[in-house]
């Protein structure tokens, strides 16, 4: 396959999402989707080097930012942004006419539910993860082993992984993983290799992994990962929450008696002293300050009050 007319969807533009862009983005492609439904903060500039001062002061959607950094360096390749949370209600139109799918989120149970969806429709899939100076990524391309295959036994978290991972690790981790997909596509290694490596100093260990037969999903084609409750710890002090679907900003501004909109009317935001809330028209839900169970008393309330349809 010829690179100018390859497509590629990117999900997830935190740390590593963004190094891995940085790299892709150079490069002459037919479009790469950006898929994210966080919104840029000042702790995100010390790691993820396509986001600026203006991007956190202003609330942009990393996926808005990331879109404009790569098409101020790049006019051949059509970057696309989506800006919620994926879940699996959504993945299969996001995948839809993909070539291959990256998977940068921090989250286990998000991920699973990628690979159910790229296995149904046998997508290639790259998962990628860094935890401080330590990563690892696969090409999966449903001969040998998927995700499910290897993490089949485990619980999937529902919080994401809170490792520290500096401006150096991103940006190195990011080329190595670039450098293992653009050899894959130009055909210059084989499939499915679970590469480790570590950034500080440099080094690699790839493995073949076979598949598991009693694997869910690339065996028996059972595809049962979902977001369950939806509600997802983040680094910090911050809980994500979706109910996949898009809502009335108007109606959720009444009934929570205030909130500014921001972003053309495409989200709101809401206070109540230390405590925020930032919604957005497609349904997600971003809490600061909150404590797990009252982010779920909150979104409880609005489903009672009929602010949100059930």
């Amino acid at each position: 396959m010829h690179l100018n007319t390859f497509n590629l969807v990117v999900i997830g533009a935190g740390a590593l999402g963004c190094a891995i862009l940085e790299n892709l983005g150079k490069i002459d492609l037919s479009s790469i989707k950006i898929v994210d439904g966080d919104i840029v903060s000042k702790d995100n500039l010390k790691n993820q080097a396509l986001y600026s001062e203006d991007d956190a002061r202003f609330l942009r959607y990393k996926s808005d930012a990331a879109k404009s950094a790569l098409e101020s360096k790049n006019s051949k390749t059509n970057f696309i942004s989506e800006h919620f949370y994926v879940g699996e209600l959504r993945i299969d139109g996001v995948i839809g006419g993909a070539d291959m799918v990256i998977d940068a989120t921090d989250n286990i149970r998000t991920r699973l539910i990628i690979n159910d969806a790229c296995s149904r429709r046998k997508i290639p899939f790259l998962f990628a993860s860094l935890r401080g100076n330590n990563g690892l990524f696969c090409i999966v391309d449903w001969k040998y082993a998927c995700f499910n295959c290897i993490y089949r036994n485990s619980k999937p978290k529902d919080a994401e992984d809170c490792s520290r991972i500096s401006a150096h690790s991103a940006a190195t981790a990011g080329k190595l993983i670039s450098d293992g997909l653009i050899a894959f596509l130009e055909r210059k290694t084989g499939q499915n290799l679970f590469t480790s490596f570590s950034v500080d100093p440099i080094s690699i260990f790839a493995v073949r992994i076979n598949q598991d037969e009693r694997c869910e999903t690339c065996s028996a084609h059972a595809y049962r990962h979902r977001l369950e409750n939806g509600f997802i710890q983040m680094c910090g002090n911050g809980i994500k929450f979706s109910i996949q679907r898009p809502v009335d900003l108007g109606k959720l501004s009444q009934e929570l008696k205030g909130g500014d909109f921001k972003d053309g009317r495409s989200a709101l935001l809401y206070k109540d002293e230390e405590k925020t809330v930032f919604v957005s028209n497609m349904g997600d839900f971003l809490f600061t300050g909150y404590e797990k169970d009252e982010a779920k008393d909150f979104i409880s309330g609005l489903f009672s009050s009929g602010a949100l349809d059930v």
